[in-house]
């Protein structure tokens, strides 16, 4: 038996393996039939997608075979993979390179093979779409012409689903940098709200040492009482920061989990109401009541962002208002809630409502947005298998999310 040497371009062949990402996963219906196909056509019982790993063989898809993979070193495949065109072996029994193979001479006993390399758009060979049948055979024109559009087929499958993690990856990564601008708009905000409760702190610790010193026989109780005020304030800050990293953090491997969707727009509106109340915008609630105790299956800090993306938006739109306000408004439904953020601003223009949710779109000056926030807002409102949209029947601006609902924390 020889045992087929490893490629000149192994390392780099094998890191474009790694990154398709194939190795190891669940069966695909397309792929299954793919083999499917191959087997009828070339009239062979066995027919595999097999991918050629550092050390093994491992069968993608797999019919009329009980293995999963095979040791490389004794794989028909890993002499496929130097070739461009099809592998055939028409007869092992009469290859000195195959004819005391344990696959030859044991189970499955592979009497012919043949093997499509199965060859990346850069050029790399990840491993075959072969047949084997336990006779010797041939294939005609015809079958190893399908054979090789058929292994054009399964890189093509590869190269979608490649593409669509990179598109995934993509969208994680906008959503992560609309994220940090939103961080940005708030930061001024923040700044403040954490000044604010830090001045306290100095200013009754000023005071706590003056008390001191004038005082010679100390009163406790104003001390404590002053002390319970510094405690309440560290309190304040240390919310706001905790909730501020909350939000900063990258949290796409976050776990689904019941939340209240109240606290989450309350966790929200701490982080972004020093910004909203220094534009003297009115914040208005509307069926909060009927919000107590619902609950949806989401990661919260997501949630977080597709709230603080419409408050944000919303504050914008204001900027030349005069009585600005923006109402969040609720309603319970048997399935689902819905939020409706609602500003009394100038409103969109038909010619903008369709190009709203495109990613960089945006009719705000330059330097005041980049087109991220709803964009990135609809992406994660449907990967909580939501609905996010604007509701022109609404007199002024009105963005809706709607999620399916918990009755209660489980």
């Amino acid at each position: 038996m020889l045992a087929a040497p490893k490629l000149e371009n192994e390392e780099a062949r094998i890191k474009e393996l790694y990154d398709y990402g194939i190795l190891d996963t669940p069966p695909e219906f397309n792929l299954d039939e793919i083999v499917f196909i191959a087997s009828y056509i070339c009239q062979t019982p066995i027919s595999l997608i097999s991918i050629i790993d550092r050390e093994r063989q491992w069968f993608k898809a797999n019919l009329g075979l009980n293995a999963t993979e095979t040791s490389r070193d004794i794989s028909f495949c890993g002499h496929a993979i130097h070739q461009d065109e099809v592998f055939i072996i028409e007869n092992t029994e009469n290859d000195e390179r195959f004819k005391d193979n344990p696959l030859v001479t044991a189970d499955p006993k592979i009497k012919f093979y043949a093997g499509s390399p199965l060859i990346t758009s850069k050029g790399y060979k990840l491993g075959t779409l072969c047949v084997i049948d336990h006779k010797p055979n041939k294939l005609n024109n015809d079958q190893e012409r399908i054979l090789k559009s058929l292994a054009k087929l399964v890189i093509q499958n590869f190269e979608m689903k490649k593409l669509f993690k990179k598109i995934q990856t993509d969208e994680k990564n906008l959503i992560q940098h609309a994220k940090m601008l939103s961080l940005g708009e708030m930061a001024s905000g923040i700044a403040h709200e954490i000044n604010n409760p830090l001045m306290i702190i100095t200013g009754k610790t000023h005071l706590m040492k003056e008390y001191i010193r004038e005082n010679p026989t100390l009163d406790g109780t104003y001390l404590l009482s002053e002390i319970d005020k510094i405690e309440m304030t560290k309190d304040r800050i240390k919310e706001i920061i905790t909730n501020l990293r909350l939000f900063a953090k990258n949290s796409e491997k976050e776990p689904l989990q019941p939340y209240s969707i109240l606290g989450l727009l309350n966790e929200t509106l701490l982080l972004c109401k020093e910004k909203i109340k220094n534009r003297s915008i009115e914040i208005k609630l509307d069926n909060v009541e009927s919000m107590k105790n619902i609950y949806v299956n989401c990661k919260p800090n997501h949630i977080r962002q597709a709230f603080l993306n419409l408050l944000l938006n919303a504050y914008d739109a204001l900027e030349s208002v005069e009585n600005k306000i923006i109402n969040i408004s609720f309603q319970v439904l048997p399935d689902r809630i819905k939020i409706s953020f609602i500003d009394n601003g100038v409103g969109i223009s038909k010619e903008n409502r369709e190009n709203l949710m495109k990613p960089f779109f945006t009719t705000k000056e330059v330097g005041k947005g980049i087109g991220l926030g709803l964009c990135s807002t609809k992406g994660i409102i449907e990967e909580h298998k939501g609905l996010f949209y604007l509701d022109t029947i609404v007199q002024n601006t009105c963005f809706v999310i709607e999620l399916p609902r918990k009755n209660e924390k489980l």
